[in-house]
């Protein structure tokens, strides 16, 4: 008899329950998603990057990490090509429907210094060197950066915007950081006057 009521029992909590990713999605009230990096580096990986967002996120994440083209931002220039055919690319291959983060590094990939130059910016050696001289918190820096966000943000339109990836590495030079900070503070400033309705973080 026990073991009867055990049976009913167990097929009535198999027929009321749904699995726990339907009950999730009914239930979740925040976005989900990725960046496009690839797992290796080919265009049909890139397409199956691009799919699974298509197909299972919310929202996806358009990471900016090649550095900054200063000379180009500052002076509202054309920008690197390989950098216009990469939003070009981004946003063919994203679905209209997708929510968009936009991330761009204001830092190199130490987490401590200046983003370098763009790496496909075709400007001469010995401009990019005079930016790399520049402090973060140089006026012309500055502008240039606002320039750059601002371009990428009519780019992409997007929900959320971060413009100042990883800026809390523990090894970032004391008096350093004292100028990213003023860098960074004077950058929001900026955008959230042109851009009030938009999150930035």
């Amino acid at each position: 008899m026990k073991i009867n009521v055990l049976y009913i029992v167990l097929i009535v909590f198999l027929i009321s329950c749904k699995p726990d990713d339907v009950v999730i999605e009914e239930n979740r009230n925040f976005h989900m998603g990725v960046t496009p990096w690839p797992g290796n580096f080919t265009l049909s990986d890139l397409d199956i990057a691009y799919d699974f967002i298509n197909n299972h996120c919310d929202i996806v994440s358009h990471h900016f990490d090649e550095g900054i083209p200063y000379e180009e931002a500052f002076n509202n220039q054309t920008m690197p090509i390989e950098l216009q055919q990469q939003i070009e690319y981004r946003n063919a291959k994203t679905n209209d429907d997708k929510k968009i983060l936009l991330s761009i590094a204001a830092l190199d990939l130490t987490r401590k210094s200046k983003a370098e130059y763009h790496d496909k910016s075709l400007v001469s050696n010995a401009i990019k060197q005079e930016w790399m001289t520049k402090d973060f918190n140089d006026a012309t820096v500055i502008t240039a950066y606002i320039n750059y966000v601002n371009y990428l943000i009519n780019a992409f339109n997007p929900n959320y915007v971060n413009f100042g990836v990883e800026s809390n590495v523990e090894t970032f030079e004391v008096l350093e950081f004292a100028k990213y900070k003023d860098f960074i503070a004077q950058v929001y400033a900026s955008l959230k006057a042109t851009h009030p309705n938009l999150p930035l973080l």
